[in-house]
């Protein structure tokens, strides 16, 4: 195995003994290397992946519980009151099940949103007392349920039928969980091949099994993939498998039928539907819209774009203001990511130039900050300097938050260590997690995290080089079309990262360079926004660099390198 250390990680290699499509002279040898590191055995299920291929449903935990509660619904009109979270997934998993109750004729449900500023995370009190007082029958909980066992025993007690659908991680036996139905494909005795859906993925496979086995409208299950898609991109889910398949036709869905208010919040970003072919444009321009809503407003905004069809002239006033939402988030985090850096810089001198000073978790709070961007300070702080980042609001004697951490370091692990016995309340998945605590307890909280976290963190990112290219073998124009058909890229299926050696640097901008080709071709370098200021000063060396990069064509056709890091010339193991 070969390695190179980079200015902002260690890169390893190692090469199959034999490509695994050898036999066919179309793929190039750096395509065949990077699809062996993703285990791809056959090229057409990995670049027309069929829906065909997708698991059993029948396999997660009490489905048929829950179809059967939902088919008695449908069928007895009972009154549904659904409870949803207020991310792009929750109003997605909404949005899918308004689709289907009016698909399926049911007369009578109500989604309830909870206001992120008002209720929190979950199922609220409010939304408990409102299903009980409004004689509801069955109540669904969408993305959220796992951890609210209190709020549905009220419900059960009061008569209501309750069925979960989460993707949260369950820490307790199932089956001391209330409700009548808990379709989680993260519960401990769950067989589901896949335990990493999002809640609107869970939520689709639920009601695709239901068309199946009691019928209905097929159209629903076509129309639904945008929402599904935008719903796995969001929540960061791993683009494999499963995932995969529903992102990729996904996506093939906003291009060409996406629901129609989907179609004005394009306009608004500056995405034509014929041009979006990547996960990035999804991911970076129209889910920040969408959860605009939740974070700085309501989320029955983002839902209405969602789920209505015909009031165009709503529709676009609606998309207009999700971007005004955006603009005036953006204002607000990077306020708040400044500030979080300054008050980490004077407890870690040194700590903004990354290195020693850096400690093994970050935590930063203020009573200044909105709760609707902490999460995305606190993913800022964990890219910029791979650690798990604790990001709260001080609310009179509490702090409230979210926290996010690189791959690799597991949250649901860490807080079920000595930290978490400092939280009052906490819940997640293992890159994400909301929590809150006591602020009489947050010096002790810090402590606690960072004696846990350091006995999982690496001391330094580590990630795989694909190829190393030689381009007068392999021209990158090639590499960069088949580079376009690994989209949807994500986590667990990044687009292929390719060492580019002996590049010489022409013009150095912001956030962009000239890089010229040991073939004398010269290419436009996007260097990553993250670590644009390290990538910076290494290319700014007289002497020829090595990059790790990803060729990538931009609408117009013109090869680009999308620039991850910069190494150092010789390999220095073998």
């Amino acid at each position: 195995m070969l390695s190179w250390k980079g200015k902002v990680a260690d890169w390893l290699y190692e090469g199959p003994s034999v490509l695994p499509f050898s036999g066919d002279p179309k793929v190039p040898g750096p395509i065949q290397q990077a699809l062996w590191r993703r285990g791809v055995q056959d090229l057409s299920s990995y670049f027309e992946p069929s829906l065909h291929s997708l698991p059993d449903p029948g396999q997660l935990p009490d489905l048929e519980k829950a179809l059967d509660l939902l088919h008695q619904a449908v069928h007895h009109q009972w009154p549904v009151y659904v409870v949803a979270d207020y991310d792009v997934d929750g109003t997605t998993a909404a949005a899918l099940l308004s689709d289907f109750f009016r698909a399926v004729g049911l007369q009578t449900y109500f989604i309830h949103l909870p206001d992120r500023f008002a209720e929190g995370y979950g199922v609220s009190e409010k939304a408990v007392q409102k299903a009980i007082g409004g004689g509801y029958k069955l109540f669904l909980a969408v993305d959220c349920g796992t951890k609210d066992v209190e709020a549905l025993k009220k419900l059960k007690t009061a008569g209501l039928t309750v069925v979960v659908l989460d993707h949260h991680v369950v820490d307790e036996i199932s089956s001391h969980h209330p409700a009548d139905a808990f379709v989680n494909p993260q519960r401990l005795d769950s067989s589901y091949p896949n335990p990493h859906l999002s809640a609107a993925a869970l939520t689709y496979r639920v009601l695709q099994a239901y068309v199946d086995r009691y019928g209905g409208p097929p159209e629903i299950l076509q129309e639904g993939l945008d929402l599904v898609a935008l719903s796995l991109l969001a929540d960061v889910m791993p683009l494999t498998g499963e995932n995969r398949i529903l992102a990729y036709w996904g996506l093939q869905r906003l291009r060409e039928g996406a629901r129609p208010g989907l179609v004005y919040l394009m306009q608004e970003a500056g995405l034509s539907a014929q041009a979006l072919r990547r996960s990035g444009q999804v991911l970076f321009q129209l889910v920040p819209r969408l959860n605009a809503a939740g974070r700085l407003s309501h989320p029955r905004y983002a839902l209405y774009l969602l789920y209505e069809r015909n009031d165009g002239a709503r529709l676009q006033q609606t998309a207009e203001y999700l971007s005004k939402l955006n603009s005036q988030r953006q204002r607000l985090q990077e306020a708040a990511l400044k500030e979080a850096i300054e008050q980490l810089e004077k407890r870690y001198p040194g700590f903004s130039q990354g290195g020693q000073a850096v400690p093994p978790a970050l935590v930063a709070w203020s009573p200044r900050w909105s709760k609707g961007v902490v999460g995305l300070v606190a993913s800022k702080l964990t890219e910029r300097f791979h650690r798990p980042a604790f990001v709260l609001r001080q609310e009179g004697h509490k702090l409230t938050g979210s926290a996010r951490s690189p791959v690799g370091v597991s949250l649901t692990q860490i807080l079920k260590g000595p930290p978490g016995s400092y939280l009052s309340r906490y819940g997640g998945h293992e890159r994400a997690a909301g929590l809150t605590l006591e602020v009489a307890h947050v010096e002790d909280f810090l402590q606690a995290l960072l004696q846990e976290v350091a006995r999982y963190l690496p001391p330094r990112p580590t990630e795989k080089i694909d190829a190393i290219v030689d381009v007068q073998e392999h021209p990158l124009p090639e590499l960069a079309l088949w580079s376009e058909r690994f989209e949807p890229v994500g986590p667990d299926n990044q687009a292929p990262r390719f060492l580019l050696p002996y590049l010489r640097v022409g013009e150095l901008g912001d956030r962009v360079c000239v890089l010229v080709a040991p073939d004398g071709q010269a290419y436009n370098g996007h260097l990553d926004p993250v670590h644009e200021p390290l990538l910076r000063r290494a290319l700014a060396s007289p002497r020829p660099v090595s990059v790790v990069a990803t060729p990538r064509l931009n609408d117009q056709g013109t090869v680009f390198l999308s620039v991850r890091d910069v190494v150092e010339s010789v390999p220095l193991t073998s």
